[in-house]
């Protein structure tokens, strides 16, 4: 299970970095908080889900499939 956790926290520093790096990326959004809810950090994860909508809206839904 530490494994699993470890492999967790490394690809969120990585989705943050590449978010850091290009922050127009909505797929890098929705990953990282799809890790955040896999870690059961709902209201992070909300608050990157509600990002994408700013980034881009007329895609909104299809992220949300």
């Amino acid at each position: 299970m530490e494994e699993l956790e470890e492999k967790i926290k490394k690809a969120i520093e990585m989705y943050k970095n590449a978010i850091a790096l290009r922050p127009d990326i909505a797929n890098a959004y929705i990953l990282l908080g799809n890790l955040y809810c896999s870690e059961r950090k709902f209201e992070t994860a909300i608050k990157l889900f509600k990002k994408i909508i700013s980034i881009e809206p007329a895609n909104a839904n299809d992220f949300f499939e």
